[in-house]
């Protein structure tokens, strides 16, 4: 727990010291992950369409638009984390371009596993048995393991560079060796994610940027642990601000 603090305030200074880059980079993937999504589903809702109707069109417009700019967020995080460099817009298209494929079968993959999760958990809480009880506890278990999961699939896809199959099994490994850590990180990024939404304009500022500031320390730290990357020749309190 710990080291999942430490990860978490080092990423606030690593995302102030490039607020600017980041910044800008939060603005293009919140309007076309978020904004656009959100007002097109406005509009289908103010014409009368129906509402199931309108999340899926939304869902759909958050993974085909949305889940290349992530990833490419994700990448140039990771490339202004190891270069010291303010994170640039035309860079993050670039990547969102080049891996628009497997970004798309992996935020698809983690979106549909959530709609199952969330559905099988609903049922069994609203079953009014006992032998739904157990049921419901497994289900929930499953929930915890799915979301630990796909909480860091999206760097370790843009790390090994394969496909998103790979990535789930990686996010996989690498929440059940460190369960404690990358669940902390998840409850930190959540509180995070519920701040935003309270104070909206965070989302479009810095959210996203911050948290794929975090996903990327958080990878890298587990990385060193398996020695699948070297540990910086300082003590981690003792080393420099990025």
């Amino acid at each position: 727990m710990i080291s999942a603090i430490k990860v978490f305030f080092r990423s606030i200074g690593d995302t102030w010291f490039n607020l600017v880059g980041y910044s800008v980079c939060n603005v293009v993937v919140a309007v076309g992950a978020i904004l656009l999504p959100f007002l097109i589903g406005l509009g289908m809702d103010a014409i009368g369409i129906h509402p199931l109707a309108t999340i899926v069109v939304g869902i759909l417009l958050f993974v085909i638009v949305g889940a290349p700019l992530l990833i490419g967020l994700l990448h140039v995080t990771a490339e202004s984390l190891v270069y010291n460099e303010r994170p640039e817009v035309t860079l993050m298209l670039r990547h969102a371009r080049s891996d628009a494929s497997r970004a798309w079968m992996l935020l698809g993959l983690e979106v549909l596993g959530i709609a199952i999760v969330l559905t099988v958990v609903g049922f069994y809480l609203s079953v009014n048995a006992t032998w739904a009880v157990p049921l419901s506890m497994v289900s929930i278990v499953i929930g915890w393991i799915w979301f630990g999961t796909i909480f860091l699939a999206g760097p370790m896809m843009v790390r090994s560079e394969k496909g998103a199959l790979t990535a789930l099994r990686n996010g996989f490994v690498a929440f059940s060796r460190y369960p404690f850590f990358t669940t902390t990180l998840l409850i930190m990024a959540l509180l995070v994610g519920l701040m935003s939404i309270l104070i909206s304009p965070l989302i479009v500022l810095i959210t996203l940027s911050f948290l794929s500031v975090l996903l990327n320390r958080a990878t890298v730290w587990i990385l060193q642990k398996e020695g699948l990357i070297p540990k910086p020749e300082y003590p981690e309190d003792e080393s420099p601000e990025l």
